[in-house]
């Protein structure tokens, strides 16, 4: 057993409860968890008596699968071996984590196979039966009682592309706009975590951002990395980047196996450890942006030289299986990766085989080759959310954006636009010709206005260099662009955005998503006013600072009447900054707004 298996027993579990378990007498199942929608609900079974080093090998020889079913409902869930199910590397208990997106009754039934590489095998009848196979059983699932920004809460839940430019909760419908960090990628290489030997992540700045009833393993040494989400959330950010494995890449710091170069071996302790930070961050709103591969060509052929074999298939399972129930994430293909069309519609294929949730995939671009990486995989509905790096901003990003939007729309398979790694921004907070102001006006609002679904700060160094891509400690140092992009996410919070379009032709200053005679949503980079083509009605003006959040206040003009083109008057300070305008329909119809665009 390793050292933190003891503490581990106690918070294993994600949701971080165990007092309502229940034995079914039939499977010798252990079902514990909160048994609420969107909860992780964990089924443990006894099996093969076995540990981590063992031959067979339990994590590529043995295939536990859960076919959860409520009515026409059926979720066919991969499970895990989890060692003495306390965090230990050997014992008899295997695993499976379920999230319901039902209240009620739900049953379950096990598929337990043994034989070489039936792991990633996606054949139902591969091996031979063992263990637990064919143990069933039921429990009965409540509504939740999260609240907030918790992606449990009722109306959150999972969230995946449901066929619009955003994703969308599965509990109210409602689109979801991801804004966070790119950096660093080995969030992950943290000294609290078990094996990780090479760490260069301490998190010292955020000990005392660790508040008490937070989760912690190893007495204390879970406390900093704990603190660093509540330190990102608490300041308005929703998602984070990070590799499950770099070696070969730059940071070499972090692998989920039981050591760098074993690759079908998974360490149990320090995953259930991964788990702990990933559940809370769900409970704080926080996104898992899973880069599954770097661009070095060491780390992209780690597994399998870089082709679609068991290795990898393992992989892609193994983070699927202990990760996968989580509601808010997506799988990238890899940062920059060079796998070409083939190789990354195989992956794609592969992942999708395996997640029961469907959630988003996508693969990462290089240097603004959008064309090159995206094109080929217009209408393919295993990729649902793009992840850019490029150099664009202002009108071209808007273009960028609002273009990709069109393009996948017509190919028929609307995308989820999101740009992860603009380019160039420094670690400057002053700087508006370079720094975070610059970042904030011409690449993240411009691609939320063109109508983009996420955007992630990648930031270099003050004067140049990617120092920051590994070694940022002290997320203090990106207070400014964590604020602002909370400040972002609040207005389009405001925003019916399934209805909302591009819309820049209806305005003469600045760039407009509208929900046409209806809502407008300009964003003036330099400030000063516009005219807006309104349709027949009266319509409410209102102004939004970027740079300070707050609340919607009021310019020189209250309201305008339409139908035709209407001044918005100046905004309500700071002429020469950078301003959101809110505009709403209160009285009339709408109507005769297309015939008041800018062209005519």
């Amino acid at each position: 057993m390793k050292l933190s298996a003891i503490v581990l027993s106690t918070l294993l579990a994600p949701g971080l409860i165990l007092s309502l378990a229940v034995a079914d007498e039939r499977a010798a199942a252990v079902v514990t968890g909160e048994l609420r929608r969107w909860h992780c609900i964990t089924l443990t079974f006894d099996g093969p008596e076995t540990d981590e080093k063992a031959d067979p090998n339990p994590f590529l020889d043995y295939r536990l699968q859960v076919t959860f079913q409520q009515g026409d409902l059926k979720y066919s869930v991969p499970g895990f071996y989890a060692g003495d199910g306390r965090g230990g590397d050997s014992g008899s208990k295997w695993r499976v984590y379920f999230s319901p997106p039902q209240t009620g009754t739900w049953s379950y039934k096990a598929s337990f196979r043994k034989g070489a590489g039936v792991a990633v095998s996606l054949d139902p009848a591969a091996g031979s039966p063992a263990g637990c196979h064919g143990a069933a059983g039921r429990f009965d699932v409540a509504e939740s009682d999260k609240s907030g920004r918790d992606f449990r809460s009722p109306d959150k839940g999972l969230l995946i592309n449901r066929g619009h430019h955003y994703l969308t909760f599965g509990g109210s419908g409602k689109p979801w706009v991801k804004g966070g960090l790119d950096i660093p990628e080995n969030f992950l290489g943290y000294d609290g975590f078990d094996n990780t030997p090479k760490a260069r992540h301490l998190y010292k700045a955020h000990a005392a951002d660790w508040h008490h009833g937070d989760p912690d393993w190893g007495d204390g040494s879970g406390k900093r990395i704990i603190g660093a989400v509540n330190y990102i959330a608490d300041k308005g950010a929703n998602s984070l980047y990070f590799l499950p494995m770099n070696i070969g890449g730059d940071g070499r710091d972090t692998f989920p196996t039981i050591t760098e170069q074993v690759k079908t071996r998974y360490d149990i302790s320090k995953l259930a450890q991964w788990e702990i930070v990933f559940a809370h961050a769900q409970s704080k709103g926080i996104f898992l942006h899973f880069l599954l591969a770097e661009t070095e060509w060491e780390n992209e052929e780690y597994h399998d030289e870089g082709r679609l074999g068991p290795e990898r298939k393992l992989y892609y399972r193994e983070m699927i299986a202990r990760f996968g129930h989580h509601p808010g994430l997506e799988f990238n293909l890899g940062e920059e990766n060079d796998y070409g069309t083939e190789r990354r519609k195989q992956f794609a294929a592969y992942i999708k085989a395996i997640d029961p949730y469907d959630h988003p995939v996508t693969t990462h671009t290089r240097r603004g080759a959008y064309e090159e990486f995206y094109a080929p995989l217009l209408g393919n509905a295993d990729f649902d959310i793009t992840s850019f790096q490029g150099g664009d901003s202002g009108q071209n990003m808007v273009a960028l954006i609002r273009g990709w939007r069109n393009r996948s729309a017509k190919a028929g398979v609307p995308w989820a636009i999101s740009f992860d790694e603009p380019q160039k921004i420094e670690n400057d907070a002053d700087d508006e010709k370079s720094g975070y102001p610059y970042g904030r006006r011409d690449k993240m609002w411009p691609v939320y206005i063109a109508g983009g679904a996420g955007f992630e700060w990648y930031v270099q160094h003050d004067g140049g260099g990617h120092y920051l891509d590994q070694r940022i400690d002290d997320f203090h140092e990106m207070e400014a662009a964590l604020k602002w992009t909370g400040y972002a996410l609040t207005f389009l919070d405001m925003l019916p955005l399934l209805q909302m379009a591009p819309a820049d032709e209806f305005v003469s200053n600045g760039w407009c998503l509208a929900d046409t005679g209806t809502v407008y949503a300009i964003y003036l980079p330099h400030g000063g006013s516009a005219e807006v083509g309104l349709g027949s009605g009266t319509y409410r003006i209102d102004w939004f600072n970027p740079r300070s959040g707050g609340k919607l206040k009021s310019g020189s003009v209250a309201s305008a009447t339409g139908p035709g083109r209407s001044s918005i008057g100046e905004p309500p300070a700071d002429p020469e900054r950078d301003w959101a305008v809110l505009i709403r329909l209160t009285e009339g119809d709408g109507s005769g707004a297309a015939a008041v665009r800018k062209e005519e």
